[in-house]
């Protein structure tokens, strides 16, 4: 009988040690793998909610402040200024706040820490920024910075909504404390402003981060479009004058900007000298302060005014041009910018207005040095230089026509000195008496070709050619169009018609609007005139006013 000798022969034995360890092994990486899996995939999931949440936020935000022209108040904010004046408040976002937005009152939390979002406004609660902490860095191509802390281990900053930023510690913390003046308070400390976009992180000191910050808004003019309004230097210069009405309007016409002027007096249109005024100096700090309480910026103008206001800052010309700029540097711009400019912070100060009779290319070398010596005295922000505006005809060509006229204006080698280039816009459009009120679209199409004499001028051209010639951003410093007939044929006059016509007006504003407005080179337009009822020029109670408080540059 055959035995089984398999079964006979058959070793048992157990794993050796080796083969213990290899398994072993396998086995943990395998698991790691697989928690380190799990573990991506729940990051990213809580990122998905984050970026969701803060984009719901965004939304409500938006739509409430269209709805009610404001933003709500943080609960218990932390009040940011500096040098006192009020720039923003930031806190987090309870349950209150979003409740008030139109959200759901509850489920407004980092879904990881449990915590709440942070949001931020401005300081006249016009503007607001949102953020959150991501985890993954897979969504690097959506944050706005990658610095990683030891409270948020792999966090990363995500900030959306306006160009409002947002204070943070060095470990990316945010600031919760009931108030800090930057300039005043713990200069040694380190601290972070976020803004919304990718790269827009500035960190250091305070001081060190306001060089920086400054720097961040002049590379990025584009989201910091003005909408201005200018003063009549003949109230502002007055021991009565209070800045109750000028807030008033701007808040009326949602401004952002003010067009703030300095009286520099001058005996005649020859003079060299000058002096600046003491009471219109002492006005425009008082305003200066008020402005900066609410958070609009301010553009400060040495304004000329040359016998008494008899004669126009156009027909000025010095004898002594040596002179006069030597006076314009020492006695005027050296003490606006050290005294007013810099300790109030300023956006931008004008080095000239409409300076038509010294606005020759035998002057250039004068002006950029004059620009220079504005920067030199460690004024940071926007030196700008305003031109007057110009006619010419497409039938007036040649020498000494004013299109070579234009083209001498346009070729001169001041303009690549300024940071801004302003232009009083009081273009001549349409022909007389027709239309005497012409419509949105009429205003367009002058603004294209010109009626005026039939001369066929293209405005929007030849103000685009200042940027595509300079590649500085282009400003209305003024824009004024009386509220009269044909006041389009000639927006210089105040007194172009004795008939009132607010369609005019109306239609003038929007047609500029319309032709210019979100252009990446256009800046924004200043209104002239605010805080001044009785001039045509307002548009305050007009049919104009709506159609400026919508405007957004």
């Amino acid at each position: 009988m055959h035995k089984n000798t398999f079964m006979k022969n058959k070793k048992y034995q157990g794993f050796t040690l080796v083969e213990l360890i290899v398994v072993i092994t396998i086995l943990a990486i395998l698991g790691t793998m697989g928690f380190i899996s799990t573990q991506g995939y729940i990051s990213s999931a809580r990122d998905s909610v984050r970026m969701t949440n803060i984009a719901d936020i965004n939304g409500a935000f938006q739509r409430y402040y269209i709805k009610h022209g404001t933003l709500p108040m943080p609960d218990n904010p932390t009040t940011i200024s500096a040098s006192w004046v009020i720039t923003q408040y930031q806190w987090y976002l309870s349950s209150n706040i979003a409740s008030i937005i139109g959200l759901s009152s509850e489920g407004w939390k980092d879904p990881l820490d449990k915590g709440y979002y942070t949001y931020a406004i401005n300081s006249n609660q016009s503007k607001y920024q949102v953020w959150t902490y991501l985890e993954d860095t897979s969504y690097l191509s959506f944050v706005d910075m990658t610095y990683a802390n030891a409270n948020y281990t792999n966090r990363y900053m995500q900030a959306l909504g306006d160009n409002v930023w947002m204070l943070t510690l060095a470990d990316n913390s945010p600031v919760t404390w009931s108030g800090i003046d930057l300039l005043t308070t713990n200069s040694g400390t380190y601290y972070k402003i976020v803004f919304p976009g990718k790269n827009s992180v500035l960190s250091g000191t305070w001081m060190g981060i306001y060089s920086e910050s400054i720097l961040f808004a002049k590379n990025n003019f584009k989201s910091l479009g003005m909408k201005s309004g200018n003063l009549n230097i003949f109230l502002e210069n007055q021991p009565s004058f209070t800045p109750s009405k000028t807030i008033s309007d701007v808040k009326k016409l949602g401004l952002n900007t003010v067009n703030v002027p300095v009286q520099i007096t001058i005996s005649s249109a020859t003079s060299s000298t000058f002096t600046i005024d003491a009471t219109s100096k002492a006005n425009a700090i008082t305003l200066i302060k008020e402005l900066n309480n609410i958070g609009v910026s301010v553009l400060l103008e040495p304004y000329p005014v040359i016998n008494n206001g008899n004669v126009s800052e156009t027909s000025w010309a010095p004898t002594d041009m040596t002179a006069f700029f030597s006076n314009w540097k020492g006695v005027v711009l050296s003490d606006l910018v050290n005294t007013i400019a810099i300790p109030y912070h300023t956006y931008g100060i004008y080095i000239a207005s409409n300076f038509v009779q010294m606005e020759t290319t035998a002057n250039a070398n004068n002006w950029i040095s004059t620009v220079n010596y504005v920067k030199d005295l460690w004024y940071q922000w926007k030196v700008i230089y305003r031109t007057n505006w110009w006619y010419d005809a497409t039938w007036d060509t040649g020498v000494g026509s004013t299109t070579a006229a234009y083209n001498t204006k346009l070729t001169n080698p001041l303009f690549a000195a300024p940071d801004i280039i302003a232009i009083a816009a009081y273009f001549e459009l349409t022909a007389t008496g027709a239309p005497l009120v012409p419509t949105v679209q009429n205003v367009k199409d002058a603004l294209l070709s010109t009626a005026t004499w039939g001369r066929g001028q293209n405005v929007y051209q030849e103000v685009k050619n200042f940027y595509d010639t300079w590649h500085k951003p282009i400003f209305f410093g003024e824009l004024g169009i009386p509220s009269r007939e044909n006041a389009l044929n000639a927006p210089w006059n105040p007194v172009v018609s004795s008939i009132e016509s607010q369609w005019a007006q109306a239609n003038g504003f929007q047609g500029y609007i319309e032709t210019f407005s979100w252009k990446d080179w256009f800046k924004g337009l200043s209104v002239f005139v605010v805080a001044d009822d009785s001039s045509p020029y307002t548009p305050i109670n007009k049919l104009a006013e709506p159609i400026i408080q919508n405007y957004n540059p």
